[in-house]
């Protein structure tokens, strides 16, 4: 009785996967007669939607950048004198699509990294496969970040980031930057996380490429071996800014890009770290040795003699550009009243120089440094 109920139960056991099978194999047949074209397809694993070309074109939208980065930030604050890189994990909201990318970040800077808890940071994307083409450019990028946890490092992020927009209305050679509100998440969930606004900054072969140049990492180059004009816009809109914290030679604060065309030789300097200058006035930013001010906002000219057409050049560019300046400043909606008002006070100092002939030469053109 046992053997016939047993052989049964075998029998049973077979027809059923034969019917499983069987449904499988059919429902297989349907799924391809039903599968839809490839390149209306949504790469889930990826989890990246293309929809407007522009919503990738990182430095082409105001709006700011929603990211979330997750780290081990125990880790990252032992290792921010170290170029050391360490793993993470990175979110960015574009419209309604989410990027999610394993990526590896390090503490960046020179000065910030010994005066603040929470330095800028380089992300490195080099391997995340981001998968489209308008981040092919960006192997890695730079992430200005809040330093301390107060609001008023808040705004001096906005401040200088408005230093690198005065300066893109200026010239094109220089870095692009867009605004993040960036969430700053413990990945082992002993820290509270925090949110804080940021900026990305351009990587320089994108800036290279897009001015059809080369970067150049000399560091024995002096002033005087720089393209003239980009030269003298570069030293007026310093001096503007009240910033001495840059060096051609030893490359501190400064790119060098070349172009590709044999006809001009010399390389245009491109600045960047603004935070020593007198406009974004951080608490922290002293006055470069041996200038005998007494603080940043006190300016000084500490430019190479250039020859005086290519100075009036630049100062007539830059005069130009001070309306722009000012509505830059007093529409941008993340600073209050107060210190809109304060940056355009520091620059009102500077445009009185405007028409007035004795003055300039008594800056650019007699106190220049030989």
């Amino acid at each position: 009785m046992e053997k016939k109920v047993f052989c049964r139960n075998r029998q049973l056991t077979v027809g059923l996967k034969i019917l499983l099978l069987i449904f499988i194999l059919n429902f297989s047949l349907i799924a391809l007669a039903q599968k839809p074209d490839l390149v209306d397809q949504k790469d889930e694993n990826a989890n990246i939607e293309i929809v407007n070309k522009q919503d990738w074109e990182l430095f082409s939208n105001e709006e700011p950048l929603k990211i979330a980065l997750t780290f081990d930030r125990k880790l990252f604050k032992k290792n921010i004198t170290k170029s050391v890189y360490q793993p993470a994990f990175l979110s960015a909201h574009i419209n309604d699509t989410v990027i999610d990318r394993a990526i590896r970040i390090r503490a960046r800077g020179v000065s910030r990294k010994i005066l603040c808890n929470f330095p800028p940071i380089k992300l490195n994307l080099k391997d995340a496969d981001m998968d489209n083409t308008q981040l092919e450019d960006q192997t890695t990028l730079k992430i200005v970040t809040h330093c301390q946890n107060s609001e008023m490092y808040q705004r001096y992020i906005f401040r200088e980031y408005l230093v690198y927009k005065m300066y893109n209305l200026v010239t094109d050679f220089s870095f692009k930057v867009r605004l993040v509100q960036a969430d700053y998440i413990d990945s082992n969930q002993k820290q509270k996380t925090i949110t804080k606004y940021g900026f990305l900054i351009e990587h320089i072969k994108a800036l290279a490429k897009r001015q059809k140049c080369v970067e150049v990492e000399n560091e024995k180059l002096a002033q005087q071996w720089m393209n003239k004009d980009a030269m003298a816009l570069f030293c007026v809109f310093n001096y503007m800014i009240g910033n001495t914290d840059w060096s051609v030679t030893g490359l501190h604060n400064i790119k060098l890009l070349k172009s590709k065309d044999i006809a001009v030789p010399e390389p245009y300097p491109v600045p960047y770290d603004f935070d020593f200058s007198g406009l974004v006035d951080t608490d922290y930013a002293i006055p470069t040795e041996g200038l005998g001010t007494e603080n940043v906002r006190e300016r000084v000219y500490v430019c190479k003699c250039i020859e005086e057409t290519k100075m009036y050049a630049a100062l007539d560019n830059v005069f130009s550009h001070k309306d722009d300046f000012y509505s830059l400043i007093r529409d941008f909606e993340f600073l209050d009243k107060k210190n809109k008002t304060s940056i355009i006070k520091f620059l009102d100092e500077f445009f009185e120089m405007e028409g007035n002939e004795r003055l300039i030469k008594r800056v650019f053109i007699d106190g220049c440094r030989q």
